[in-house]
């Protein structure tokens, strides 16, 4: 008869991330709710009950984040926000939009999953470009102006999304 080993002590690790994503959410909750002392109770379920999803969602050690990179794309969303807003102010206010909507069809070589998603979320931020879907290794993005070069600068932010989750691409 084969004897079956013990299984191994639970790891640190995912102690340490539920700790982590637990007090994230709950400084979320402070943020959004504020911290009215009424409140605090449902803000902890809440962050209980989000951190428990998260988990199960994204187990510790699924995806890697570099803080560097990470901080980079933040700076890059922020980049990105500011000139699609000024786009679209620029082009409300013009007599002359300069228009020429269409998609645009761009490959698309981060995995499916998480990593694929947060990119889709940041490519809706493009200015004057909006994911409409994906179908075999193809993102579809509606375009204000198909004369613009989305492809290329969707292509960019797909690879600092990489970078960031240390994603092959």
């Amino acid at each position: 008869m084969l004897a079956v080993p013990p299984p191994p002590p639970p790891s640190p690790r995912p102690r340490r991330a539920a700790l982590l994503r637990g007090a994230a959410l709950f400084s979320l909750w402070l943020v959004v709710a504020g911290p009215d002392p009424a409140g605090l109770p449902f803000g902890l379920l809440a962050a209980v009950l989000a951190t428990r999803a998260s988990l199960v969602l994204l187990p510790p050690g699924a995806a890697r984040i570099a803080p560097a990179v990470l901080a980079r794309l933040a700076a890059e969303t922020l980049r990105q926000s500011a000139a699609a807003g000024w786009d679209i102010a620029r082009r409300a206010l013009s007599r002359d939009m300069r228009l020429a909507p269409g998609v645009v069809a761009m490959p698309q070589r981060l995995p499916p999953g998480p990593a694929q998603d947060g990119f889709r979320l940041l490519a809706s931020l493009a200015p004057g470009a909006l994911p409409l879907d994906s179908k075999d290794a193809t993102l579809r993005v509606h375009v204000l102006d198909t004369r613009a070069p989305h492809a290329a600068e969707l292509g960019a932010t797909e690879g600092t999304v990489a970078a960031a989750l240390g994603t092959p691409r």
